[in-house]
């Protein structure tokens, strides 16, 4: 999933979209990151001008359900806590990076927390790919 950087994109010029995307587009070409089809918007703004720019370049945006609030470093129970509403479908923003530095934690509590509910584990292509959508209109 191409993500790049972390900006509020209603302020920003198409222009600015269009090079923030291709300069992620050249750090995954560097590490030989290929066929890249969906994107995430930094910290969830987006609106019709990322929606449009992005199809121009072919990914398509996703979207998380559920913030697990891993990069606020809140604790091992926090983080867990603030996934237990998760549900057949939801998509859980957790992030790998330096920042979140109590996510590889939390992770074992979680995924049992989530597997005694019963869920597979999917990626979002997988989702996609196997699901139906619905739209609402973006502002």
């Amino acid at each position: 999933m191409l993500g790049y950087d972390y900006k509020d994109y209603s302020e920003m010029e198409d222009q600015e979209i269009i090079r923030d995307i291709s300069k992620a587009q050249e750090a995954f070409k560097k590490l030989n990151v290929k066929n890249i089809e969906l994107l995430r918007a930094p910290t969830g703004h987006f609106d019709k001008r990322l929606l449009k720019i992005s199809e121009n370049f072919g990914y398509t945006v996703v979207h998380w359900s559920i913030d697990s609030k891993d990069w606020t470093n809140p604790g091992v129970d926090r983080i867990v806590q603030n996934i237990t509403k998760a549900q057949k479908g939801d998509i859980i923003l957790l992030h790998a990076s330096d920042s979140a530095k109590q996510t590889n934690k939390a992770l074992p509590e979680l995924l049992s927390e989530l597997r005694s509910k019963n869920l597979n584990f999917v990626n979002v292509s997988e989702m996609i790919s196997n699901s139906s959508a619905s739209t609402e209109e973006v502002r």
